[in-house]
């Protein structure tokens, strides 16, 4: 795997963007059309209300930058899942702490009056080791999806215009600020 292409937006201000160089159109399959019925949520996402939620707010953005085929479907499943793995053990990191302690214990007299406590060993709790894994599947299928600036350049749209530099339709808001920036719904 070599270097990561730059931004587009970087090579143009640099003055370095050469449009010939750029990537040609991927063959792949036709694009989910933005005027087409709407593609049912999987159950496997709808069980998981921050799984739901992601879907629904990267979706119609997938859509608009016409990166989407019904082969992809599985894969914007799985970025989902990871987007509730995520905040799940964000929410245990926050209730927690990032460390926790184990091994500790109490001795009590007959009576039930606490005579002395051991603490136990301070560890890194094991929620943030989780949280980062997801967080890492999350960056990973965003990539996948050229849902970064960098990866906007390597991800090649499904229709093709005249200029190889400015194929991608432009999205309202990027994806980015609707899955890390959103004011979301608390959920239970």
């Amino acid at each position: 795997m070599g270097r990561r292409p730059r931004p587009l937006a970087l090579k143009r201000l640099d003055g370095t963007l050469k449009p010939a160089r750029e990537r040609e159109r991927r063959a792949g399959k036709p694009p989910i059309p933005e005027n087409a019925d709407p593609i049912r949520m999987p159950e496997a996402v709808r069980e998981h209300t921050d799984a739901a939620w992601c879907w629904r707010a990267v979706m119609p953005h997938l859509k608009a930058m016409r990166v989407l085929s019904s082969d992809d479907l599985l894969m914007l499943t799985a970025l989902c899942r990871a987007y509730a793995r995520a905040r799940d053990a964000d929410r245990l990191i926050v209730r927690d702490g990032m460390t926790v302690r184990v091994g500790g214990h109490t001795k009590k007299n007959r009576a039930g009056k606490i005579i002395s406590r051991v603490p136990g060993v301070l560890r890194a709790n094991p929620a943030v080791a989780m949280a980062h894994a997801a967080w890492v599947e999350v960056r990973k299928a965003c990539v996948e999806f050229g849902m970064t600036p960098a990866a906007r350049t390597r991800v090649a749209a499904l229709e093709a215009t005249s200029d190889p530099v400015t194929r991608r339709t432009k999205p309202r808001e990027s994806p980015e600020e609707l899955l890390f920036g959103a004011k979301r719904p608390r959920s239970a």
